[in-house]
């Protein structure tokens, strides 16, 4: 699903991951790197969601949380969005250390995804990056096709859900895994983050 923000003028895209919650406030999973600043507000559609109050980049993840939207935004946990009108649904999770080197991942992302679903193999399970001067390792390298909007895409396969998106290295794309975007959340948060299905 395609949520946009401001930026100085011009309407940016990233794609939702997947709904979490801490146990009182639900929230829209997507990129860290998505955030310009903590004032920023973004949109589905003509729906607005709310702020990124937290995000985490470095490390293992970049990830941020959006919500505090008006009472009416419904949180639909376990969709995947696989083109702009179908949907299937994660019910399962995958551990960081159930991942297998040729392993086929599919990524649902707002620019990619909506055209065709985006499928590869799981080709380094540590990758290491350094974007915009924060340093990554323990990312999935992925041979399926990623490009700019798809950050925060939902990274799974079948209705197994595996972590979200987060950018392309020349014919590869990289993500987040799962179990290590719950941890910086849960850290960052202060509360334990669960994944809504």
């Amino acid at each position: 699903m395609r949520i946009t923000y401001p930026k100085d003028g011009t309407t940016y895209m990233c794609s939702v991951g997947f709904m979490v919650s801490d146990g009182t406030n639900k929230y829209v999973v997507t990129s860290g790197h998505c955030r310009p600043d903590i004032s920023t507000y973004f949109n589905q559609g003509t729906t607005n969601l709310g702020q990124m109050p937290f995000k985490h980049q470095g490390g293992n993840s970049d990830v941020g949380i959006i919500g505090g939207g008006p009472s009416n935004v419904t949180y639909q946990g376990g969709k995947i969005y696989l083109t702009s009108t179908t949907s299937g649904k994660y019910e399962i999770t995958q551990n960081a250390s159930e991942d297998v080197v040729g392993e086929v991942v599919r990524m649902s992302g707002a620019s990619t995804a909506t055209n065709s679903e985006q499928m590869g193999t799981i080709t380094n399970k540590n990758f290491s990056v350094s974007v915009d001067g924060y340093n990554y390792t323990k990312l999935r390298l992925a041979s399926y096709t990623s490009v700019g909007g798809d950050s925060g895409g939902t990274v799974y396969n079948g209705n197994k859900l595996k972590g979200i998106n987060m950018g392309h290295s020349g014919t590869s794309a990289f993500y987040c895994q799962l179990e290590y975007v719950l941890i910086d959340l849960s850290a960052i948060t202060g509360k334990t983050i669960n994944i809504l299905f």
